[in-house]
Order: C-alpha cells, then sequence, then structure tokens
C-alpha cells in the first residue's frame, strides 16, 4: 500500500470528522466531556489518550477540523483502513447524539438558551404622569435655585431664564388635560408593545434552532453534511499555481472548502461517510 504524506493524512483525518462535525457541531459545544467516552481501542490507534482526545474533540468544534497534534500513530491509521477510522467515528457520533445522555443535554442546553421574559413597564395613568412630572420640575427649580445662589452676580443673571422657564413649565403642568400626560401614557403602551413584540420573535427564532424533538437538528446536520459533499469528482486534475494545488477546472476552485477536503481525502473515507450518513438519515425519516 502507498504510504500518505503527512499533508495527506492531515486531510484524511479532518474529512473523517468532518460528517462528525457537521452532525452535532451546534449541539455538542455545551457537552465536550462526552468525548471521554470514546472507545478505548481507537485512543489506542490513535497513540493518544483520553484527556489529549478530549482537547482535540474541543479545538475541532472550535476550529472545524479535528486536531491531530499528539497521535502517535497517526501516519500509521492513514496508511492502513482510512475509512474504518471515519466509521468509527460517524458511529460513535450516532450511538451518542441517539441516546439519552445526549438528549438529555440537549434539553439542558434548549431551555438555557430559551429568550428571558421581557420586564414590562406598568403603564401610567394620566393623574400618576402629572404627578412625576410635577415632582421633577419641582426638584429641577430647587436644584437650579441652589446652584444661582453660589455664582457670581454675571452667572446669576443669565441663569434667570432658564428659572422662569422651570416655573412656567411647572404652572402648565398642574393643568390635568396638559397634552404631554396623553403623549407619555402612549409612550409607556408602544414601549411594552416593541418589547413584546421583539420577545415573540425572539421566541419564534429560538423555537427553530432548538427544537423540542432533537432528531429535527440532527437530520438537519446530516442534510447538510451530504449536501457539502455532493457531487465530487475524485478524478478531477490538479496543476501547481504560486506553489500550491489547484484545480484545473476553474468551477472546482469555486467549491466549498468541505467539498475540497472530500476531494482531498479520497473517495474510500468521502463515500464511505456518505453511505454511513445516508443510511442513519434513513432511519430517521
Amino acid at each position: 500500500m502507498k504510504k500518505l504524506s503527512l499533508k495527506q493524512c492531515i486531510v484524511f483525518i479532518r474529512l473523517a470528522a468532518l460528517a462528525l462535525i457537521l452532525t452535532i457541531v451546534s449541539l455538542f459545544l455545551f457537552s465536550f466531556s462526552a468525548a471521554t467516552r470514546f472507545n478505548d481501542e481507537l485512543w489506542r490507534q490513535l497513540g493518544i489518550d483520553k484527556s489529549e482526545g478530549t482537547k482535540s474533540i474541543r479545538e475541532s468544534f472550535y476550529y472545524n477540523y479535528l486536531q491531530y497534534y499528539g497521535a502517535k500513530n497517526f501516519k500509521k491509521i492513514a496508511a492502513g483502513n482510512r475509512a474504518a477510522v471515519a466509521k468509527d467515528l460517524l458511529t460513535y457520533t450516532k450511538q451518542y447524539v441517539m441516546g439519552p445522555e445526549f438528549k438529555k443535554a440537549y434539553e439542558k442546553d434548549r431551555l438555557a438558551s430559551k429568550p428571558g421574559e421581557p420586564e414590562l413597564k406598568p403603564v401610567r395613568t394620566k393623574e400618576q404622569v402629572q404627578k412625576e412630572e410635577i415632582a421633577k420640575t419641582e426638584k429641577m427649580i430647587r436644584d437650579t435655585e441652589e446652584s444661582i445662589k453660589k455664582m457670581t452676580p454675571d452667572l446669576q443673571k443669565a441663569m434667570q431664564p432658564v428659572l422662569e422657564q422651570g416655573r412656567k413649565q411647572l404652572k402648565e403642568y398642574q393643568n390635568p388635560n396638559h397634552k404631554m400626560w396623553d403623549i407619555m401614557v402612549q409612550s409607556d403602551v408602544r414601549e411594552n408593545e416593541y418589547k413584546k413584540n421583539r420577545y415573540a420573535q425572539e421566541l419564534e427564532n429560538w423555537n427553530k434552532e432548538y427544537p423540542t424533538d432533537p432528531r429535527v437538528i440532527i437530520k438537519s446536520r446530516l442534510q447538510k453534511f451530504l449536501d457539502l459533499t455532493a457531487g465530487v469528482d475524485y478524478s478531477a486534475e490538479l496543476k501547481d499555481r504560486y506553489n500550491k494545488k489547484v484545480f484545473v477546472n476553474p468551477e472546482y476552485e469555486r467549491k466549498s472548502s468541505e467539498w475540497k477536503m472530500a476531494f482531498r481525502a479520497g473517495k474510500d473515507v468521502t463515500e464511505t461517510a456518505r453511505s454511513f450518513v445516508q443510511q442513519w438519515l434513513s432511519e430517521l425519516k
């Protein structure tokens, strides 16, 4: 069997994890500890212990690919049955996300992400608004008078119009039918309506992002994986450009990074992952 280069090994491991990442990336962030329950044999094959594996899994979700650092047997595994490693990862993924532990963790995260109900402002009556505004204006006048006493004669004279305006406003506020009272009451009403409408929208978005049944999310992630890795031309030609390999076909260069990753990993790994995911998806329908 032809020995793979380190670069090819890296690509292989990344794609082997791609299905796992796309399947549970948005749900598994809150429960990295589950990675410690990987099959012991898999850790032995990789040549790393569970703590290292846990860290690798955690960083995989942060950076969207599986970290391979520290895997002493990395090249040996990559040169062997690459598809089997991909299937092992997917088998673990399926066992976990379809099990009670994942469901419990999902529900906990779902409820923690639920938007809180808005604190609505008590809608004041016209009488309450009038009383509050009169009190605020009276305080403003008292404070201004105290400040003026400490000013120079010139500043005292300059501040008199401000003081007179405050007194005039206070007199107007004695009118129970002042137009401001209706305006301020309606302002309270509109503010509450805005908060309620915003909460309703947030709740709708939350229900879409966190459906009651986690299988809805799982199916979505599985389908996304299939969509991203569909139609890979494993026989596509490459050429050198600026010291890197690029596709001869410019259309392929415009493909997503996931599609290109699937190409680099090769047909064995990619199609094994796709077959596994297709079967899993059919079981969920």
